[in-house]
């Protein structure tokens, strides 16, 4: 058997980037095939290293008895120019994929060489999907508030708004869920010009926002702004876990004054 063949960084860059452009040819040839039953069968037995992989193969298929060696050659000739030996045994893919045989005869090592090639092409240069965060209340809600972004409100030194503090330009909102931890949950965001960080405080019984707007230079209000964050996001907050005293037990209530 030969050794592992490990292909360049150069050589998984230009796949990849062909990969990307949706021109290269393995790709093509890859999902006009993918779904043929031999096809998915061989592509079951994967493994990443290629003598693995190609003896998972040739067990699975006794026509390719004692062909194991040939195909690891094969496969790795082609690893040093994939593009190339793809285009060079196009005709073999074209006789695989008009489905006309069941099982291949001895002499078509070629094919599967081909076939374990491509799998192999395919899977290490296929973009690593992004994982989908799990939701969690805080950034749920954060998400949100996203509508809010970029909106111009006018902030008020009084309840009722008879005092202007000032017109700023609010973003950057995030819910912050303190309730596991004991703690107050709140909206936070910041307003420009200054950017002056702000809070709006989740009160309890019942559980929702307040309608004052805590700052660095005091509180300010707007009930219709303060509003329309109540019915985004009020709902997120949660009375604090720890709702009731805790009772210390060394503490004897009858000898207390």
């Amino acid at each position: 058997m030969g050794k592992n063949f490990i292909i360049t960084e150069e050589d998984r860059k230009h796949i990849r980037g062909l990969y990307e452009q949706g021109v290269d040819p393995i790709t093509t040839i890859y999902n006009k095939i993918k779904n043929k039953p031999i096809f998915q069968k061989i592509e079951k037995l994967y493994d990443p290293n290629i003598n693995t992989f190609v003896r998972n193969v040739v067990n699975s298929f006794p026509t390719l008895k004692n062909k194991e060696s040939i195909i690891v050659q094969q496969v790795q000739t082609g690893l040093k120019n994939p593009i190339s030996y793809v285009n060079t045994n196009q005709s073999e893919i074209d006789k695989f994929s008009e489905d006309q045989l069941q099982e291949f005869p001895v002499g078509m090592f070629i094919l599967f060489a081909l076939i374990i090639l491509i799998i192999l092409i395919v899977r290490k240069n296929r973009p690593t999907p992004t994982p989908t965060p799990t939701p969690t209340p805080d950034n749920e809600a954060t998400i949100k508030l996203k509508e809010l972004d970029g909106k111009t409100v006018n902030l008020y030194n009084e309840p009722d708004e008879q005092m202007l503090y000032g017109k700023v330009m609010v973003f950057g909102f995030k819910f912050n869920d303190y309730s596991s931890d004991g703690g107050r949950s709140k909206v936070t965001f910041i307003s420009s010009p200054g950017l002056s960080h702000w809070s709006i405080q989740c009160l309890s019984n019942p559980s929702r926002l307040g309608s004052s707007i805590s700052g660095e230079s005091g509180t300010v209000y707007n009930k219709e702004f303060t509003d329309k964050v109540q019915e985004l996001v009020g709902s997120y907050c949660k009375k604090p876990s720890a709702d009731y005293a805790y009772q210390n037990k060394d503490i004897d209530p009858s000898k207390m004054g």
